[in-house]
């Protein structure tokens, strides 16, 4: 985006609203960086000043998959950025900028051998560092943080866990299954495949293919075959546990599967779909027993069914070539029962046809 197009904008959300359209059609890498140090009032690759306008781009680009309504796809170009030295590097000098400030705080936890300041110097990217190395990292910006003068650091710490979530090198990965806390872990799954990471989001609507459908479900499977190959089968033997798949029991249920270490317990799945009595008291509130019993019931329950064996059958399809590679199956063959399902559905629950 050049200088005068820049300009041309004086309501500044609706000139970054302008951006995020503009990323869905970037097919290059080149374009990425270009929009960027147009923004950042850069023309080359140098980080010493960054304009807080290139900080709130790449913020933007970063959380364009948490969108809460469809599963985004990234261009070619796009993927391809997320993973580049170019990023890497943006990050390693703006985390350095505030590591260099207060060198006793950052360096003050004997638990970690490793030099952090020598990482974010040296040429490595952070798809090449160790789970320990990105560890430390992160510790010592928790550090700074606690302190009121570096309290901006919050703000650049969402955004590289939002980048470390799209990183495909193993110590991200690692860094994110073994030490993020398994809620959070779980939320941010839920948000880049097309959820609002809230159950009362949803209250009331039971089963709806707009809130949850086979792509979404395909979007988590595959996210969790990055981090587990055993979170991912485990995932589908969730889904076909639950009864019904409506988008509020899916997402409490969903966090409390992860909660137990991704796998599927009977005291939160039971033979009639989400166990109200499996809620743990300290984490939910009344209201949650209410918009959970208000999904369950406020449609008519053969169809609330029915809708849920369309999605798990096409689910199933979609996962079952992989599972087989990896030595699964989910033993759900497509019968002619499940084909008719889908003229059986009524349109209308209420319709009685």
């Amino acid at each position: 985006m050049t200088e005068s197009r820049q300009a041309s904008f004086n309501d500044w959300d609706g000139f970054f609203e302008q951006c995020a359209r503009e990323i869905d059609l970037m097919k290059t890498e080149h374009e990425i960086i270009e929009m960027y140090q147009s923004l950042a009032g850069k023309k080359n690759t140098s980080y010493s000043f960054i304009d807080d306008c290139g900080d709130e781009f790449i913020d933007i680009f970063l959380r364009r998959d948490s969108n809460g309504t469809f599963v985004y796809q990234y261009t070619k170009g796009g993927m391809a950025f997320l993973q580049s030295k170019f990023l890497s590097d943006y990050f390693k000098n703006r985390i350095s900028c505030f590591f260099m400030k207060d060198k006793d705080t950052v360096y003050s936890d004997t638990n970690f051998s490793v030099d952090v300041l020598g990482l974010l110097i040296a040429k490595r990217s952070f798809n090449q560092m160790s789970e320990e190395e990105i560890a430390a990292i992160v510790s010592a910006m928790d550090r700074l943080e606690q302190k009121p003068k570096f309290s901006k650091i919050h703000e650049l710490r969402n955004t590289f866990f939002n980048y470390l979530y799209h990183l495909k090198g193993e110590g991200a990965a690692s860094y994110l299954k073994n030490r993020v806390p398994a809620y959070d872990f779980a939320n941010h799954i839920l948000s880049t495949s097309g959820f609002v990471a809230m159950p009362s989001f949803y209250s009331g609507r039971g089963v709806n293919t707009n809130d949850l459908n086979d792509k979404k479900l395909v979007s988590i499977f595959k996210k969790l075959l990055k981090y587990d190959v055993t979170y991912a089968c485990h995932f589908v033997e969730f889904v076909k546990q639950m009864k019904t798949l409506g988008a509020t029991e899916f997402i409490t249920s969903f966090q409390d599967f992860a909660c137990n270490g991704f796998k599927v317990d009977p005291k939160f799945l039971s033979d009639n779909n989400y166990s109200v009595d499996g809620l743990n008291p300290n984490t939910y509130n009344d209201f949650v027993y209410l918009m959970i019993g208000e999904s369950r019931f406020a449609t008519n329950r053969d169809y609330q069914e029915a809708r849920s064996e369309i999605i798990k059958h096409a689910f199933l399809l979609q996962v079952n070539p992989t599972l087989e590679k990896l030595g699964f199956s989910s033993e759900k063959e497509q019968s002619q029962e499940t084909r008719q399902s889908y003229r059986k559905v009524p349109k209308n629950p209420y319709s009685g046809k």
